[in-house]
């Protein structure tokens, strides 16, 4: 399977690395520079969550208000509310909120993120690299079919833990952000592709229409995200919900589908080859970055109120996938 590549697709998969790897540096640099006003709301823009202490708390907002307006604007006037410029550490904004029949206004002066936020943003952007750089050094050491799949998962997968510098025009954020989910999509459906080429590559994948039924679905679920992003429609608590469904639906079938061809691929693989290629290692790399934050979840679904300990950290252990994945497809 072993073959060079040509210069031209080497240099435009370092240029695209070299963006992405840019984009996430400057992400992490003005990490230091954002701010928060202390609560959490749903889609119905009401508050979910507190922190003791914030700045929320100080100006006694509640759990249950409702915010209404935002500077005085609709706080389901998207376009404009997503146009207000960042709040410095210090300044504060306005927020309208019902409470019962009440009506009342507050202040809250906002404040930069906490340290152990501030590390979680970091260590998100170290896991970040490990999905860029690991699979690109694989695919540019030992360039096959598997690895060069690889590295374009990477590219996008990357940018699913880079948040990106903070752009002042939101028509320049917008575009950013409809681009970098772009990305991250064809990521997820590149992964399936990988588990289609790698160990062997299926004869559905060779026909046009293989590639046709993993990238297509991907990029309708991009439309859609693009046309929120960019058209700014007025937010609900049904449109919320029913683009968080779509998408939600989307990524946990290609997930499902990527666990379904992991295990179909291993079992169908003979011993011998199975050393080869160190599939014993990637399988069981894969179940260990993916358990954690499972157990988490399924934790916090039955017992909200008792968080395991360092589950806010669990996400680093899938920066093995790319590790373990990336060795084996090297051998190919």
């Amino acid at each position: 399977m072993s073959a060079r590549m040509k210069r031209g697709d080497q240099f435009l998969l370092l240029l695209l690395a070299a963006m992405v790897g840019a984009w996430g540096l400057l992400g992490a640099a003005d990490v230091a520079k954002r701010t928060h006003a202390g609560f959490a709301i749903d889609g119905d823009f009401v508050i979910t969550q507190i922190s003791p202490g914030g700045p929320a708390e100080r100006v006694r907002m509640q759990v249950g208000d409702r915010i209404t307006r935002i500077d005085g604007i609709d706080a389901a006037d998207t376009g404009n509310i997503l146009r207000l410029p960042r709040v410095a550490a210090g300044e504060r904004r306005s927020y309208t909120v019902t409470r019962g029949e009440q009506t009342i206004r507050y202040r809250p002066a906002f404040q930069p993120l906490d340290a152990d936020v501030v590390a979680r943003e970091y260590l998100s952007t170290v896991v970040g690299f490990a999905f860029l750089l690991i699979p690109l050094a694989a695919c540019l050491t030992r360039p096959n079919a598997a690895t060069r799949v690889l590295a374009l998962m990477g590219l996008g997968a990357s940018l699913a833990f880079f948040d990106g510098p903070y752009v002042a025009s939101y028509d320049l954020r917008a575009v950013a952000t409809v681009v970098a989910e772009l990305f991250m999509l064809l990521g997820i459906a590149a992964a399936v592709h990988f588990l289609l080429v790698f160990p062997q590559t299926r004869p559905s994948i060779q026909k046009g229409w293989g590639k046709k039924l993993v990238y297509l679905p991907m990029l309708s679920f991009w439309a859609l995200i693009a046309w929120r992003v960019l058209l700014t429609p007025p937010t609900s608590s049904i449109a919320v919900f029913t683009s968080q469904f779509i998408s939600g639906l989307g990524i946990t079938s290609y997930f499902l589908i990527g666990l379904f061809l992991l295990l179909r691929n291993y079992s169908r693989t003979d011993r011998q080859e199975r050393r080869r290629l160190a599939l014993n290692r990637m399988l069981w790399a894969t179940v260990a970055a993916i358990i954690p934050t499972v157990v988490a979840k399924l934790v916090t679904l039955v017992s909200p109120h008792t968080p395991l300990p360092g589950q806010d950290e669990y996400f680093a252990f899938v920066a093995l996938i790319p590790i373990a994945w990336s060795l084996s497809a090297a051998r190919s």
